[in-house]
């Protein structure tokens, strides 16, 4: 029986299924939906056990969040230990819902509706790691020429960073687990509808908390405005300093004199596979974009996400923020939460340090302050001349019947530098979301169509 065949006959066990591991509410970025973590790995036990995978929780002898850490799930399917093995990366943890009421449905209760299914994780990640187990269902029960070993590593933190997941690779006991020839990863989406993606290199990240405080209560505008410094207004003229909006630069020196130059050939394939401005804008629902011109040269979009370090301010907390009513006051104090995504050779370490002694410059006397590191990962990038590569692309083209493209990603995974640094395994990154999917927004989808094609993209790669 040949997939297609297979999926026919399947389809509605496999997509109730996958409405199951939806319904599981895995925030992991609020702690009272602890009990939803144990609930999902449960079912991740059941389920790979029925398939013949020898299954466990992994989680480090002494976690550094302690109680709070969220165990990968990890499966194994052995059919003989002479041949290359492939690791199959995803993460249960999910983003919150947020404004409930901008869902048309319930995010945890999936709905298919017009070849898609609308819910929480749906692209973000369970819907592309269920792709991957709808693969290897039918490889463990179809394919009579088994080429590969079988690990599936699927983490609980990937949205809070992925420090306990970190920690796991990084303690080196669980290396008969974690050894692999390949590091299969699905993540994320395509560069645009037409052009399934394969990434090659993925930005880093460094997040922070800038906190300002200049006094311990709030006080009278009228009687201490133009006398009294305020926090707000110094956080607004500090996040101006931190990036140049209508030049698309950060400000802080010597930031760019470490950006690596990209290959001729790299920057032939972004500005061949780049989306438009006007995609961009359709994608985002946004009529305000920002162009990136430096000597006359307007930058295409992929280059700026994939190829060039970005900064952006993801909230303040300050004084008086209610919707409506007016309170005329001074506050005390103010905080500032930012990011900024590393592009190879920009280490986390090296912004840190550029920042504190940017900041100490710019931040006047009197005002305390402190610039807390909350996480970070490196920037990643392979060979994009690599005959797996090649592969790849070739399988995912007969897979999605379009052309596969070859795309840097402005995202970030902070596993795959700790794997690729201790394991060395070659590192494959399909991906099978759309660039509508709406991952960490309401009514966030997946095309049941993307959930066939993903599947057979795996399929191809593990019996070429």
């Amino acid at each position: 029986m040949n997939f297609k065949d297979y999926y026919s006959k399947n389809e509605q066990r496999l997509l109730e299924s996958l409405k199951e591991f939806l319904k599981f509410k895995t925030i992991s970025t609020q702690e009272e939906y602890k009990p939803e973590i144990q609930k999902v790995l449960e079912w991740l036990n059941g389920y790979f056990s029925n398939l013949g995978f020898k299954t466990k929780q992994l989680l480090t002898k002494k976690p550094s969040r302690k109680e709070k850490a969220n165990p990968v799930f990890f499966a194994e399917y052995i059919v003989d230990t002479d041949l290359p093995t492939i690791i199959i990366y995803g993460h249960y943890d999910v983003q919150p819902p947020g404004d409930l009421e901008k869902w048309h449905t319930d995010p945890f209760d999936p709905v298919i509706k017009d070849g898609k299914i609308f819910g929480r994780g749906t692209n973000d990640n369970k819907g592309q790691v269920f792709a991957n187990m709808i693969a290897i269902e039918y490889y463990i029960n179809h394919v009579k020429d088994k080429k590969y070993n079988i690990k599936f590593f699927i983490e609980g933190e990937e949205e809070i960073g992925g420090i306990t997941t970190d920690e796991i690779i990084e303690s080196r006991e669980f290396d008969n687990e974690l050894s692999s020839d390949f590091l299969w990863i699905s993540d994320g989406p395509w560069i645009s509808a037409d052009k399934p993606s394969v990434v090659y290199a993925l930005r880093g990240i460094a997040y922070y908390d800038l906190y300002l405080k200049v006094m311990d209560n709030d006080i009278h505008s009228g009687i201490y405005g133009n006398v009294v410094l305020n926090p707000a207004n110094l956080a607004g003229t500090i996040i101006y300093k931190l990036k140049d909006i209508f030049r698309n630069r950060i400000r802080v020196p010597g930031i760019y004199k470490k950006v690596r130059k990209p290959s001729d050939y790299e920057l032939e394939l972004v500005e061949k596979t780049s989306p438009n401005w006007e995609q961009i804008q359709k994608e985002a629902g946004t009529t305000a974009i920002t162009k990136y011109i430096r000597k006359g040269v307007e930058f295409s979009p992929l280059s700026l996400t994939g190829l060039k370090p970005s900064l952006d301010v993801h909230g303040i907390k300050t004084g008086f923020a209610e919707k409506d009513g007016l309170k005329t006051i001074i506050p005390s104090d103010a905080l500032v939460k930012f990011s900024i995504r590393l592009v190879p050779y920009l280490t986390p370490e090296f912004i840190y340090d550029s920042l504190k002694k940017y900041l100490d410059k710019i931040i006047p006397k009197g005002v305390e302050w402190e610039l807390k590191d909350l996480g970070s990962s490196k920037p990643f990038l392979m060979d994009p001349k690599d005959p797996s590569v090649d592969v790849l692309l070739n399988v995912m083209t007969q897979a999605f019947n379009k052309q596969a493209v070859l795309v840097p990603e402005g995202g970030s995974i902070g596993l795959v530098n700790t794997f690729a640094e201790i394991y060395g395994p070659k590192i494959l990154m399909p991906n099978y979301g759309l660039p509508d999917d709406g991952l960490h927004s309401p009514n966030e989808k997946f095309n049941l169509s993307q959930l066939v094609g993903g599947a057979e993209t795996l399929l191809g790669f593990l019996q070429n």
